[in-house]
C-alpha cells in the first residue's frame, strides 16, 4: 500500500498534477517528527524519497497492529484541504481508523458545502488493498476484529466515498459483497514498482549468481511479498 502511494505521488506530480503524501510521523515505525514540531502547527513539510509529503502527528496503535493513528484527522484533513487547496484524496488500506476519518470528512465537507451553498466538491477515493478475513491467515482475534471492520466501517466508506479504486477483479467482487454499488469500482491495477523492474529487466541469472558466490545446481527460493 505504501508503496502504491508513493508511486500514486510521484505520477500525479509528473503529470504536472499536485499532489502529496499524507503520513504520520514515523518511517518504519521509528518517529522522525518529534511531538514538539506539532504543537505549534498541525502538520509538517517535508520531502520522503522526493516525494512531497505531509506529515500529521499521530501514534502506532496497540490494535490494530502494525498501524499508525492520527490525532483529530477529520479536522487536520479539512485544515490540509483547505491550505493545499485539494480536488482528490485517495485514501489506502483497510483495518484501521484513517478510511473511516476521511469517510467522516467527507460527508462534513459536504454539509459544509450545502450550508455555505459552495458548489465544489471533493472526489473522494478509497483503495483498499483488501484481506479477507480468512482463519487460514489470521488467528481468531484478528479475523474478528476484521469482520467487524468489514460490518461497520466498510458501509459508511462506501456511503460517502465517490470511487472504489480496486486492484483486482476479484476486490471489486468482495466489495460488491461488503455493499459497494458496482459503479463505483474502478479496476486500477498496480503493484509493481516499474522503474526498479527495469534497471534490472536485462540482468542475467549467471551474473547474480556469481556475484553471491552461489554454487550451481543450488535451488533459490525468493519470496516478492505480495504482488498485485
Amino acid at each position: 500500500q505504501e508503496i502504491i502511494a508513493q508511486s500514486m505521488v510521484k505520477e500525479f506530480n509528473k503529470a504536472s498534477q499536485k499532489a502529496y503524501l499524507i503520513t504520520g510521523p514515523f518511517t518504519d515505525y521509528k518517529r522522525i517528527i518529534r511531538e514538539k514540531k506539532f504543537e505549534r502547527k498541525n502538520v509538517v513539510i517535508s520531502n520522503y524519497k522526493d516525494i512531497p509529503t505531509i506529515r500529521v502527528n499521530g501514534y502506532i496503535s496497540k490494535w490494530p497492529r502494525r498501524r499508525v493513528m492520527f490525532y483529530s484527522f477529520p479536522y487536520i484533513l479539512k485544515e490540509i484541504v483547505d491550505k493545499f487547496k485539494l480536488d482528490v484524496i485517495i485514501t489506502h488500506s483497510n483495518n484501521w481508523k484513517g478510511p473511516g476519518e476521511v469517510s467522516e470528512y467527507a460527508f462534513w465537507n459536504k454539509k459544509i458545502n450545502n450550508l455555505e451553498g459552495k458548489q465544489k466538491q471533493i472526489i473522494f477515493c478509497y483503495m483498499p488493498h483488501y484481506n479477507p478475513p480468512d482463519p487460514k491467515r489470521y488467528k481468531i482475534l484478528e479475523m474478528s476484529s476484521r469482520m467487524a471492520w468489514d460490518e461497520i466501517n466498510m458501509k459508511n466508506i462506501f456511503k460517502n466515498h465517490s470511487l472504489i479504486l480496486d486492484v483486482t477483479p476479484i476486490e471489486i467482487d468482495k466489495m460488491i459483497k461488503l455493499g459497494a454499488q458496482k459503479k463505483q469500482c474502478y479496476l486500477y491495477p498496480n503493484g509493481v514498482e516499474d522503474r526498479t523492474f527495469n534497471k534490472y529487466k536485462n540482468e542475467k541469472f549467471e551474473d547474480f549468481r556469481k556475484k553471491y558466490n552461489i554454487p550451481k545446481g543450488k535451488k533459490i527460493i525468493y519470496n516478492m511479498g505480495t504482488l498485485e
